[in-house]
């Protein structure tokens, strides 16, 4: 998979940043020398490498007709997969996952509307729903510590939507 990603959605990356600073460096300017052209390829290549290897597991988790608990946590986009059983040795989806948690996943796409989330009342137990961004940036963590254990309803909005959620739902 790392593989993969380094050959084909890092390469374009790099090349596009790279490209990028080296105008904006040499606008006006002499030509950047290798040292800043090695500081600005090791820049971009760490501030790209997340949402690549993000990008590849989405793709991954996501390329499938249904929810498919059995095959590694898949599921179509903003549609729930849950897991039933602790992860096994053999798990590779995602990078070391926690042994003793059962995971239930949700690749969500909000580009044309919001995606509203129903959280039943955990009964007590303790859970944890994290919103992470490409750059593997956890932006909400609604949950017992944040949110409490009673039933909520959880909007999330994509930037450019401009509209008007019911008055039960939390974004």
């Amino acid at each position: 998979m790392v593989a993969w990603a380094r050959k084909q959605g890092l390469r374009r990356i790099l090349v596009a940043l790279l490209g990028t600073a080296v105008v904006q460096a040499s606008a006006g300017t002499a030509s950047p020398s290798a040292a800043d052209v090695q500081k600005i390829a090791t820049e971009a290549y760490i501030y790209a490498y997340p949402m690549v290897l993000m990008e590849v597991t989405r793709r991954v988790s996501t390329n499938v007709d249904a929810s498919d608990p059995k095959g590694g946590i898949r599921a179509p986009i903003n549609q729930f997969t849950h897991v039933a059983e602790f992860p096994e040795e053999k798990f590779d989806t995602v990078v070391r996952p926690n042994a003793d948690t059962l995971y239930s996943a949700l690749w969500f796409d909000v580009t044309r509307e919001p995606l509203i989330i129903t959280v039943p009342d955990s009964g007590g137990r303790y859970y944890l729903l994290l919103v992470l961004d490409m750059w593997t940036d956890v932006f909400t963590s609604p949950g017992t510590r944040t949110t409490g254990n009673g039933p909520q309803q959880i909007a999330i909005v994509g930037p450019r939507w401009h509209g008007k959620l019911p008055a039960s739902v939390t974004s």
